[in-house]
């Protein structure tokens, strides 16, 4: 008979496992670049817990879903793009409760999201910053029954003291994002002052922001709906402008994800 997925009872840690976090968490130290950070989170979770896979999930103020900006042990194309509502799947009862979760089978649990791997047992806790919850560490193993209370204590020791850090990285990250698409969109400016051929102010967007053909593709198509609304038959300089503002503010507003299972 499998055991009930449920919330762990809170456990105090032995010093050996304090011990065991500590050292994980000391050799992470305090990158501000949001993807050595999000790995190093992640690859400690994993060492703590033995486990094979996991993800990292952090809660979106304004949109309030869950976006997965790192994962280990499952395919980009299984989960790209992924948003899980709060409450939804494991993860996001987790983030909703404010408590662990342990799934001994999660051929049995009903909130289990399946992945592109046999996963059979999962473990999430929430990442606290101060009474706030921002995110969730989700960990999964290929054995039934693989986690104890024991570990859910461990982890959130774990992922309460990385939550600081992981919330620092994101801020910067978005920091720099922004910065980055004022930068880009500055540079459009001055190209698109210099060159008066449409043709080759095209070429010159393409080159310096290092788009692909798809994506300038995807732009043109936005510069002519600009276009049309203006009443214009042909694209012009300021039409191209405002669609390339448009693509790099949204792509810089939308968190970098490269998916997760749930």
């Amino acid at each position: 008979m499998t055991a009930r997925a449920g919330a762990p009872a809170r456990q105090d840690l032995g010093s050996e496992a304090v011990a065991r976090v500590e050292a994980v968490v000391r050799d992470i130290g305090f990158p501000l670049e949001p993807e050595r950070m999000y790995a190093g989170v992640l690859e400690g979770a994993l060492a703590l817990t033995g486990s094979d896979a996991g993800s990292l999930a952090l809660l979106d103020d304004e949109t309030h879903l869950l976006n997965i900006p790192m994962t280990q042990g499952f395919s980009d194309s299984t989960v790209r793009n992924l948003k899980i509502g709060v409450g939804e799947g494991v993860i996001g009862w987790v983030v909703a409760n404010e408590t662990p979760l342990i799934v001994p089978d999660t051929h049995a649990e009903p909130r289990f999201i399946a992945g592109d791997i046999d996963v059979r047992s999962e473990m999430a806790v929430p990442l606290f910053l101060g009474d706030r919850v921002i995110g969730a560490l989700d960990v999964n193993a290929m054995r039934r029954d693989s986690y104890r209370g024991t570990d859910a204590a461990a982890l959130l020791a774990f992922a309460t003291q990385m939550a600081p850090r992981v919330q620092n990285a994101r801020l910067y990250g978005e920091t720099r994002q922004r910065a980055d698409a004022l930068h880009a969109l500055f540079e459009i400016g001055k190209l698109v002052s210099e060159t008066l051929d449409i043709d080759r102010l095209m070429e010159r967007i393409v080159d310096a922001l290092g788009m692909s053909a798809r994506t300038f593709s995807r732009i043109l198509k936005v510069a002519r709906t600009i276009a049309d609304l203006a009443g214009e038959d042909s694209i012009l300089h300021h039409h191209l402008a405002e669609a390339i503002q448009y693509r790099l503010l949204d792509r810089h507003q939308r968190p970098a994800s490269r998916a997760s299972a749930v």
